[in-house]
């Protein structure tokens, strides 16, 4: 705050939006009203980094978009005339020397960047090379039409997410590969969401065979989709059902036998020596091509419809008993490979503790069960509701859990509370889910816009900790998320 008074710069957070339309709202700015009239010839000078390069071609891009020249990208400043300048200070001598004095105002933050858009030149200077393309894409939604030239307001921005962990759950299928890519380019890093959660189960896994259906996404395709989403900066979380929501495997006749309760055939059993092994296949195809430290195992909605224990009830008395166990097991395997658990944390509550999604069948087994679980997992704590889910936050807090991400679907006050809540208790982010069929098409964006207006709203209200009040985002998200998704991709 002393700093803000130092420059002059005004807080936006919890005030109506003043100056230029930027979504998420930055934390701080600080507008003259004037503005820089592009040249026709305008160079982008970057510094070394991968990312660096994405955040001058979406730069680029928005440039052309809009009528303008393509600008040439290099990587030293020009001698005279005017430039966009892109890199990070700690790395990248001539952004040090152009920034001078003002290579303090980088916030320290993973994420930072800081603005500098002057007569002639532009600053965006950030903390790392994902900070500066955040910067970038700022930078990106301010370029406007002004007469028979591009414009970019004369102003200063220093801006910081409040929470981290910002993500995007999605399915899969072989119509999703160019659609998700386009998300990514147009929707995701605009808005500086961070993390995408891909629910993998219907992939053509050798370990399944013909339990894939016939519209699941090839492995080529998938690895293709996962190393596009971190060439632009996005951690990649995959979700793979391995307790409950297994009518994937488990309704195909070579799997069946798996099933814990015959009847529903939703939720395997331990108690065939096939179980684990079939995971552990799975897991060998799946964690090489995601490289990453942490899968996402499901684990919700164990109870629900199923009798549960049912085969396994004899070694395993209580619901409570049982879920630990499979926990436990799963964990074992993924931390011999490196990789962290994490699940959904609706098992981990009884509805006396918690009306709702809650799937303990008493308090003493939810208190069983928050005890069994290891304590580096991972949480993804769903609430749907509008008021957000403070008292379940609590109960994580005060069961040891450290790592805790909300998920919200479709109400926007769910997603303003939420992000408040997880911001307050100093929890990790918040994920935006869409449930919109297990096959991922360019179509469901049309036919669901709903859920994908509420990325806007969870990118907006997660990096700001949900301290914008939904009355004055300024902007409709529905009208945000078609003008973005209909920019062109950028050509290779």
């Amino acid at each position: 705050m002393l700093l803000a008074s130092l420059l002059g710069i005004s807080i936006a957070a919890k005030t109506p939006r003043v100056g230029p339309l930027i979504i998420p709202r930055p934390k701080q700015s600080k507008w003259t009203g004037a503005e820089w009239i592009l040249p026709a010839k305008v160079t982008i000078v970057i510094g070394s980094p991968p990312l660096d390069r994405v955040a001058a071609e979406a730069i680029q891009r928005e440039i052309v978009a809009y009528g303008g020249q393509k600008p040439l990208i290099q990587m030293q400043p020009p001698r005279h005339g005017p430039f966009i300048g892109i890199g990070e200070a700690a790395q990248t001598a001539w952004m040090r020397r152009a920034l001078g004095k003002n290579v303090s105002n980088v916030p320290p933050s993973p994420e930072g960047y800081w603005i500098d858009a002057s007569e002639g030149r532009v600053l965006i200077a950030g903390r790392t090379s994902k900070a500066t393309l955040g910067g970038a894409e700022s930078l990106c939604q301010i370029i406007h039409a002004s007469g028979s030239s591009l414009s970019i307001p004369i102003g200063r921005i220093r801006d910081w997410p409040t929470l981290g962990w910002r993500g995007v759950h999605l399915f899969l299928g072989n119509r999703a590969l160019h659609f998700h890519k386009k998300l990514i380019v147009n929707i995701l890093n605009r808005f500086k969401i961070n993390h995408l959660v891909l629910e993998c189960e219907e992939i053509k896994w050798d370990a399944i065979g013909d339990a894939a259906p016939d519209w699941a996404m090839t492995k080529a395709d998938l690895k293709e989709e996962v190393a596009f989403a971190r060439s632009h900066g996005i951690t990649v979380v995959p979700l793979l059902n391995s307790i409950g929501h297994m009518n994937w495997l488990l309704k195909n006749k070579r799997f069946g036998d798996l099933a814990e309760d015959p009847k529903t055939k939703a939720v395997v059993s331990p108690s065939n020596p096939r179980t684990y092994k079939l995971i552990k296949a799975i897991y060998a195809e799946a964690l090489p091509i995601f490289q990453t430290p942490v899968l996402h195992i499901g684990a919700d909605e164990v109870s629900l419809g199923s009798r549960y224990p049912f085969k396994s009830a004899s070694r395993y008395p209580l619901a409570s008993d049982l879920f630990v166990s499979q926990v436990q097991t799963l964990n074992r395997m993924l931390r011999g490979q490196g990789v962290r658990t994490a699940m959904w944390a609706d098992m981990l509550y009884s509805k006396q503790e918690s009306p709702g999604n809650s799937g303990a069948p008493t308090t003493e087994q939810a208190v069983a069960i928050r005890k069994g679980i290891p304590k580096k997992t991972i949480l993804f704590e769903w609430r749907y509701r509008p008021e957000g889910a403070p008292e379940r936050l609590a109960i994580l807090k005060n069961a040891g859990f450290k790592r805790v991400v909300g998920a919200t679907w479709l109400r926007w006050p769910a997603i303003q509370a939420n992000s408040k809540a997880l911001a307050e208790n100093g929890f990790a982010g918040l994920l935006s889910t869409t449930w919109v069929g297990y096959n991922s098409q360019e179509k469901n964006i049309y036919s669901h816009e709903s859920d994908f207006s509420a990325m806007v709203v969870v990118a907006e209200e997660s990096w700001n900790g949900g301290t914008i009040p939904l009355d004055q985002l300024g902007y409709g998200p529905a009208v945000v998320l078609r003008k973005a998704y209909a920019l062109p991709m950028p050509k290779p």
